[in-house]
């Protein structure tokens, strides 16, 4: 199993990439494939089927996924610290 991006960490600040999973039950073994991909690159669960890693690993997990025949079960989405946000655009309360 390959290891998250050696020489690369999370800084304070940086994005988040939630990655949110569904794998009919017919395909369990693609299910579990996926989730050994993810933990393999950094990925911590947060509910079944949506894990989250620093945004940095997308597009090397993104051409793995698809390398691998498992892209077509994964929504890819960014998030950011609402607090971040809230600060750059006051607006938003």
């Amino acid at each position: 199993m390959r290891k998250a991006l050696p020489g690369w960490r999370a800084k304070p600040g940086d994005r988040w990439l939630l990655a949110a999973f569904s794998v009919p039950e017919s395909q369990r073994n693609l299910r579990h494939q996926l989730r050994r991909v993810l933990a393999g690159r950094g990925f911590g669960t947060v509910a079944a089927g949506l894990w989250i890693a620093p945004e940095f690993v997308h597009a090397h997990l993104r051409r793995e996924l698809e390398r691998d025949g498992l892209l077509e079960f994964v929504e890819f989405f960014a998030a950011d610290l609402l607090a971040r946000l809230i600060e750059k655009n006051p607006t938003l309360v």
